[in-house]
């Protein structure tokens, strides 16, 4: 009896100390900090998460009160808690931490712990001691804290926010949502999206998108709960967990209403400004022609009246007059551009032209003006410059014109020198750099600051001594950058002033055939007096018929008149004209309708008639419409004696230039007389892939294409003032414009022909 006693006994106590065991291998195995006390809160036990968060070990908190190693501190005063847990000891209940309680460890960190203490009950159902769990909560803390700022910036967010889980159930709105759709949480969250009324969001298309891993962005326009119009900026985009799984669906929404409004405020304003520029540019345009009429009548007859020998006094009155003409026709074209500036509308055009014909204009122009102040004006022009370039001709000699004016205006003894530097060369273009230097008055430096200001005059005094708008600067300023350039000034009180200026220009292949060999016989050309041409005047104004017949007929012209573009088109079916002068606005029919109408007889006859038109709006721009017009060229009233010449000469070179080539063709010649010219090969080339285009458009029956072909190849053939190929051009696109196939392909073989004979005299 006694061996199965002690039997009994040994293996109770082998299942004790296995179940002790057991119980250790949890205590020591399990995430929470497990602290034992016996009756006076002396620690009998913890585990190893307890040594961790309390930073005592095993060995050395045994023993130890419970308050001395498992401190707890009230986190927002930082001062220790007594007794945290004397309802265990006291009563028996079991009992935690309250929620701002944290842990102080052993080495001073605090850290967020929640704690349960609890009575430790024996066999004799009497209290032996305490047991504490607890466990760090610090991150989950940090993440609530976190949570809540979070929160705080989402209620305080400018947007409305909705977040909604992927079934369509709203989880969280903001105050912002509540504010513009006037929901309210409790109306919304919990509830599945697709009930929510007067909410402008095609929620199935806009899962489709989220669904597919999209972004979701509109705008949209909407009445809300109160009926009042709104405008919404909506986005939407998935929320996804640590795996890249969504998990639900955020919409952030803008109210962009004012946005809007501001849009439609500025489009209007716009709109009206736009308005305003238009009826503005109207008035300039329409004011511009009420003054260059009559100026055209006081400049003409004032010109003429200077080549009929007055007596000095008369000549000195009428030059006066003549001065005070040029003065005002100045001013108008600086407030034509200015205003162009104003509008950003200002441009330059790429033509091909004759720069040191353009100097050599500028120079003729104000030579009179140097001459009666007693002034020398010269210029050079640096040889290594290219005779033919490519730019704006009109912009540039308004730069000029300006500079040389000013320069010759405030001199009043001395000389004016102009000079064109070639600063560098390319392929395609040069740098070059101009100065127009003076002996005249200083600039004073503070002057200098302000001299391309606009409106600016350095003083009063200038502008009640030498008149002016003070925008001549301002206005080559602008011109120069617009040529990729740059202007500036040096100027002396005792020695006068220097105005410099670059711009870019590019260089035309027909500037590498022989310039200096074309230039000679251009000259010699021009130096020769027209020859006497019949010529048709088609203009409504009385004084200006009879100032434009009285200058043409003073260079030995004869002259006839017509009053619109009816009576015009009655005297050309009588008479053969070598030239006509076309005024634009003109009541029964105008200018533009009546060249068209020319060009189209033409078709029929083979017959080209120079037309030059006479405007009195000068807009720079409208030589394009003239072109289109089937014009060959245009002057601006009022009209000067020396424009009236050069734009003759350009017509007959022109003449003169094309016949010899095309005698043997069936078209008819502009003139008898003959005139040999090198052909520009590369001018040629461009002819051949014209034709070749058109060739293929026809074949395609684009007329379209046709159109443009010929188009491109007439203003190819107008810059390298070939006419007649021009006028074949010209006649093509007119022929594609009306359908007219069989046409089209006459004038094309016509073009062939014209082609490879000139082909043959440049090969």
């Amino acid at each position: 009896m006694l061996e199965a006693e002690k039997h009994e006994y040994a293996k109770t106590i082998s299942r004790i100390l296995e179940e002790r065991d057991h119980l250790q291998i949890i205590l020591e195995s399990i995430g929470d900090g497990i602290i034992t006390t016996d009756m006076e809160g002396n620690i009998s036990m913890m585990n190893p998460v307890a040594e961790k968060l309390t930073g005592w070990s095993r060995e050395e908190a045994l023993g130890k009160h419970l308050y001395e190693v498992f401190r707890i501190i009230d986190n927002t005063s930082k001062q220790p808690l007594e007794n945290p847990f004397d309802n265990v000891f006291t009563r028996g209940l079991s009992q935690g931490l309250l929620r701002n309680s944290a842990l102080l460890d052993r080495d001073g960190e605090t850290r967020f712990a929640s704690a349960c203490a609890s009575p430790i009950i024996d066999k004799n159902q009497k209290r032996a001691g305490m047991v504490v769990v607890f466990r760090d909560i610090d991150r989950i803390k940090k993440n609530e804290d976190e949570i809540r700022c979070l929160s705080w910036v989402l209620q305080l967010s400018s947007n409305a926010i909705i977040i909604f889980d992927i079934q369509g159930i709203v989880q969280f709105i903001n105050s912002r949502f509540t504010q513009l759709t006037g929901y309210e949480a409790y109306e919304v969250v919990n509830r599945n999206l697709r009930l929510i009324n007067n909410l402008p969001l095609d929620v199935e298309k806009i899962f489709a998108r989220l669904r597919a891993g999209e972004e979701w962005h509109d705008e949209v326009f909407f009445h809300n709960r109160q009926l009042e119009p709104c405008w919404w900026s909506i986005y939407c985009t998935a929320v996804r967990d640590e795996e890249d799984k969504i998990t639900s669906y955020c919409s952030i929404i803008q109210d962009i209403s004012e946005h809007k409004q501001a849009e439609e405020n500025l489009k209007k304003a716009k709109e009206a400004a736009e308005v305003a520029n238009r009826a503005k540019a109207e008035f300039l345009a329409n004011m511009s022609h009420e003054i260059r009429t009559p100026l055209n009548a006081i400049i003409g007859m004032t010109s003429l009246s200077l080549l009929s020998n007055p007596e000095p006094d008369q000549k000195e009155n009428l030059e006066i007059i003549k001065m005070a003409g040029d003065t005002l026709l100045s001013i108008i074209d600086n407030i034509l551009d200015f205003s162009k500036i104003e509008a950003g509308k200002l441009t330059v055009e790429k033509i091909n032209f004759n720069l040191h014909e353009l100097i050599e204009k500028n120079i003729t122009i104000h030579k009179a003006r140097a001459q009666e102040k007693g002034l020398l004006l010269l210029y050079y022009i640096d040889p290594a410059i290219p005779v033919q370039v490519n730019g704006d001709p009109y912009r540039l000699q308004q730069v000029f014109n300006n500079l040389i004016g000013n320069a010759i205006k405030f001199t009043d003894h001395g000389e004016v020198e102009v000079r064109l530097k070639l600063l560098d060369i390319f392929d395609d273009h040069i740098v070059l750099q101009a100065s127009v230097a003076d002996t005249g008055r200083g600039i004073t430096a503070g002057q200098q600051e302000k001299m391309f200001e606009s409106f600016y005059q350095g003083d009063s005094s200038i502008s009640r001594t030498y008149g002016g708008t003070g925008l001549g600067l301002n206005i080559s300023k602008k011109i120069v950058e617009m040529m990729q350039g740059k202007i500036w000034l040096e100027s002396d009180i005792e020695s006068g002033s220097t105005f410099y200026f670059t711009v870019e220009l590019g260089i035309p292949e027909s500037s590498k055939l022989e310039a200096e060999s074309n230039q000679a016989i251009n000259q010699k050309a021009d130096t020769e007096k027209n020859p006497s041409l019949f010529i048709l005047v088609v203009e409504d104004n009385e004084v200006n018929q009879m100032v434009l017949s009285n200058l043409l007929r003073s260079q030995g012209h004869q002259v006839e008149v017509a009053a619109n573009g009816v009576e015009a088109l009655e005297l050309l079916d009588k008479n053969n004209y070598d030239l006509v002068f076309m005024d634009i606005l003109m009541p029964v029919m105008d200018g533009l309708e009546t060249t068209r109408r020319i060009r189209e007889q033409e078709e029929i006859t083979g017959f080209h008639i120079p037309i030059i038109a006479i405007t009195a709006h000068a807009i720079h721009g409208d030589r394009e419409k003239f072109l289109a017009a089937g014009m060959d060229d245009y002057l601006a009233k009022p009209v000067q004696m020396e424009e009236l010449n050069q734009a003759i000469s350009k017509i007959i070179k022109k003449a003169r230039s094309t016949t010899t080539t095309i005698n043997h063709l069936d078209i008819e010649p502009l003139s008898p007389k003959d005139l040999f010219f090198k052909v520009d090969s590369s001018f040629l080339d461009q002819v051949e892939k014209a034709i070749l285009k058109l060739d293929l458009a026809l074949l395609s029956l684009d007329l379209q294409q046709v159109e443009k072909w010929a188009h491109e190849t007439k203003e190819l053939a107008y810059q390298m003032d070939e006419i007649t190929i021009k006028n074949l051009a010209f006649k093509i696109e007119l022929g594609a414009r009306k359908g007219d196939l069989d046409q089209c392909w006459s004038l094309l073989q016509k073009l062939q022909e014209i082609y490879d004979y000139l082909s043959s005299m440049g090969s």
